[in-house]
């Protein structure tokens, strides 16, 4: 629906507003589906489409995106040198915008803090993260902060608080119904639950993790399944197997 959309307003439009929006949301779409490559071109292909219409939403929604990509390759050091502008530009917008970017922003800044190997920091982060989306009422990204909390606890050896988190996140995605929410954390929780050598929990989670990636990889077309499923960003032990 995305791709169409953008399509349509790329032949149809004169200031690309919506076009923009759209190519953009179709970006996050293929982030999803660990197509990264794509997904990078269309954030690009939206900043400069924003930068036509003069729209700052594209612009700043897809330079966080690009962040947001960074993060998931490994370049921590790109997205800790975007963070800041970004966020400098999310504080000086009103609207719904701003919420909206504050939210994602303070969520990547805690994946920033616990990817470069500073878990105190990315606690703090995800804890701010965590109180924000819940103000705003932003499930999606309640789920996702309580998830890099847990992740953050872990490293800092506070595995019991871990998994009462990581517990949450799981049943909050799970309401949420969206499978990449519900993966990730599953996929997180057992990690925490092996080291705190629950085996069978660790299971049972990493069991949750693969159904619902298989679920979804079975809506895909075969192409796209093809790729999501051979993904280096997916997680091979809870990849399904065959």
């Amino acid at each position: 629906m995305m791709e169409r959309a953008a399509t349509l307003g790329a032949n149809l439009e004169v200031q690309p507003r919506f076009t923009s929006r759209a190519t953009a949301m179709w970006a996050g779409v293929l982030r999803e589906l660990y197509d990264i490559d794509e997904s990078r071109l269309l954030s690009e292909r939206a900043i400069a489409l924003g930068e036509e219409a003069s729209f700052p939403g594209s612009q700043v929604s897809g330079k966080i995106d690009l962040l947001v990509t960074d993060l998931l390759m490994g370049d921590v050091g790109r997205a800790e040198v975007a963070w800041p502008s970004l966020w400098d530009a999310a504080v000086a917008t009103k609207g719904w915008h701003q919420w909206l970017w504050m939210t994602r922003l303070r969520h990547a800044k805690g994946e920033v803090e616990l990817a470069a190997g500073r878990p105190e920091d990315a606690a703090s982060a995800a804890l701010e993260a965590l109180e924000m989306a819940d103000r705003f009422r932003r499930p999606k990204y309640v789920a996702a902060s309580r998830v890099t909390l847990g992740a953050a606890l872990v490293e800092l050896g506070r595995v019991g608080e871990a998994v009462e988190h990581l517990r949450r996140a799981l049943a909050e995605s799970q309401q949420l119904a969206h499978p990449p929410s519900i993966w990730t954390a599953a996929a997180t929780l057992a990690r925490a639950l092996e080291r705190a050598d629950d085996d069978d929990g660790a299971e049972a989670a990493s069991t949750v993790a693969r159904g619902t990636i298989a679920t979804f990889a079975g809506g895909l077309s075969p192409a796209r399944r093809d790729r999501f499923l051979a993904s280096p960003y997916l997680e091979p032990s809870i990849t399904p197997a065959g």
